[in-house]
């Protein structure tokens, strides 16, 4: 079922987060998922949008898919992060990405 709901997260990124968040700064993020496997991309800039892993990422995002699945949704306190989530950035840390993702 993660598999599923994973493949089809690009579809509504663009509703579900806030471009502004970041105030105005672009950020490309590699993410890795585990259970299921994936790779991608994931660009902040005057929208937000699933992308091709990007090349020179400005951040590296390694979680759980659940977990990639809550982020996207704004259930993502930090008292429910499981310690095998990482973000690897000289700019971008895990509260940058949850003000991405605020919820509904």
């Amino acid at each position: 079922m993660t598999g599923l709901l994973l493949d089809q997260a690009g579809t509504f990124l663009n509703f579900l987060g806030k471009a502004d968040a970041l105030d105005a700064r672009p950020a490309r993020i590699a993410v890795h998922t585990t259970a299921p496997e994936r790779a991608f991309g994931l660009e902040v800039g005057d929208a937000v949008a699933l992308t091709d892993q990007p090349d020179r990422p400005d951040a590296v995002l390694n979680a759980p898919a659940e977990w990639w699945l809550r982020l996207t949704t704004g259930r993502h306190a930090p008292e429910h992060t499981p310690n095998e989530v990482s973000l690897v950035s000289a700019s971008l840390t895990l509260d940058d990405l949850r003000r991405v993702f605020p919820g509904f």
